[in-house]
């Protein structure tokens, strides 16, 4: 580690309309000239805007780092003394990586971009970059390869007698290695054959390493096929929810069980397009009722529930128009009444290890509805995920049908809470979220702060 000045894995983002600062949660588009202002990089991708009492915020961002297994820093693989970490070592880790991150000096070239700073990709789109490489002197080593991944993650809790255990699953979607460089049998000058491994049609080869500025370029293409990214759906340090592509770059010292080996890793975002208008009944509007019978051991009146919003489709962003009509015909008081988005669903790692995934927005409510009264709210539900420490403007569209061990889907939920109900009282009204409208005759700000990356062709 002490003889390498820079390792890393630098995208090409010439072709790229659109990058996402998944720190500060914001969409960067390319600029009418059409080259990125890279001089304004140095500040994307950090921490300091956060208050220290936002503990949501920190907690989204180390998921997501962990998620694309951004350390921030070259990453050595070194053979664990102690198997396995419970959640008090995974909370100090947390803290160790929080600190190490105030602290650090970003030491890719001027213009690469910044850790926490995705470009944006669709299926079909290549993948362009280099992995850059500096070492002060030659390194002894095995191999140089590039891996490019894409795959949903879980990890599901199961407990027994003896306590909890965690069970891992991963789907693939892609998984590709590309050598770009290889420890030579023939010993001689340790910078022959260091030529550009795309020239020469297969991997640079000498004894070591060589010392100096090494630059290895690389594309791959995102399969057609290929599923969207998600952020963590459940906000845990040791229960798991994703789907992610990332590029890692491995040397490969040989040694046992990979200890020694050094690593660098970028993480990628896929989107793919989901229209809500190529399903009729997503303009349609979805309205429920519903009766509650208060009173446990005597009957103490009614409460009628209508709710309705004025199309099932949405697009990923926008707020949800909610109208509630709340009508309390019995003889006490309707203490709370509330509404928000809500995705639900679960990871599968069998059909007896699952884990329900319950992730809420903002929620809009009202107390205290005296007997007697019917009063109708008008309510926008916000798009705002934060406090459930994930990125609302990440979060998939559809239903991840096409993935097998994720499954969600989102509602409007509305609870009411009366004082006489022996139970609370919920409406849920499904919606379908997309990306695009075909059919819609308004048009969202682009530049809203809530708008994530509607998808573009």
């Amino acid at each position: 580690m002490d003889s390498i000045e820079q390792f890393d894995v630098e995208v090409d983002i010439s072709d790229r309309k659109r990058l996402y600062d998944y720190a500060s949660c914001t969409l960067l588009k390319r600029p009418v000239s059409g080259i990125w202002d890279t001089a304004n990089f140095a500040r994307l991708g950090k921490k300091d805007n956060f208050p220290d009492e936002d503990k949501n915020g920190a907690q989204r961002i180390y998921l997501m780092d962990k998620s694309f297994h951004d350390k921030g820093a070259r990453e050595r693989r070194v053979k664990d003394k102690k198997k396995g970490e419970d959640g008090h070592q995974e909370e100090k880790k947390k803290e160790k990586e929080d600190k190490d991150d105030e602290g650090m000096i970003d030491e890719r070239e001027d213009g690469a971009l910044p850790r926490r700073v995705l470009p944006v990709y669709k299926p079909g789109d290549i993948v362009r970059g280099q992995v850059v490489l500096n070492l002060k002197e030659p390194l002894k080593a095995k191999s140089l390869k590039l891996n490019f991944k894409g795959y949903a993650h879980i990890q599901v809790p199961v407990y027994t007698s003896y306590g909890v255990y965690y069970v891992p699953k991963e789907e693939y979607y892609v998984k590709e290695t590309l050598t770009l460089w290889q420890k030579s049998s023939r010993k001689g000058d340790e910078t022959e054959s260091m030529a550009l491994h795309e020239a020469a049609g297969g991997p640079s080869l000498s004894e070591k390493l060589p010392g100096g500025l090494s630059k290895f370029p690389f594309s791959f293409v995102v399969p057609k096929s290929g599923r969207q990214s998600t952020p963590p759906l459940i906000p845990n340090l040791l229960i798991h929810g994703y789907i992610v592509y990332r590029l890692k770059a491995k040397i490969d010292k040989g040694h046992v069980v990979s200890a020694g080996n050094i690593n660098s890793h970028k993480g990628l975002w896929i989107e793919t397009p989901y229209n809500i208008a190529e399903d009729a009944a997503n303009l349609q509007p979805v309205v429920k009722e519903k009766g509650l019978e208060t009173g446990v051991m005597r009957k103490r009146g009614k409460i009628t529930i209508l709710a309705s919003i004025p199309r099932r489709g949405v697009l990923i962003g926008e707020d949800v128009h909610l109208t509630l009509e709340i009508k309390n015909k019995s003889n006490g008081l309707i203490t709370k009444a509330e509404a928000r988005i809500r995705m639900t669903g679960k990871t599968k790692a069998s059909a007896m290890k699952q884990c329900a995934i319950s992730v809420k927005s903002v929620k809009k409510d009202v107390q205290n509805i005296s007997a007697g009264m019917c009063p109708v709210y008008q309510w926008d539900l916000p798009w705002d995920f934060s406090e459930s420490s994930v990125d609302g403007n990440l979060l998939p569209v559809g239903t991840l049908n096409d993935c097998s061990i994720i499954d969600i889907r989102y509602e409007v939920r509305v609870k009411i809470s009366h004082k006489d109900a022996h139970r609370n009282k919920e409406v849920t009204l499904p919606i379908c979220v997309g990306n695009t409208n075909s059919r819609r005759d308004y048009t969202l700000d682009p530049d809203s702060a809530t708008v994530r990356i509607f998808y573009e062709d």
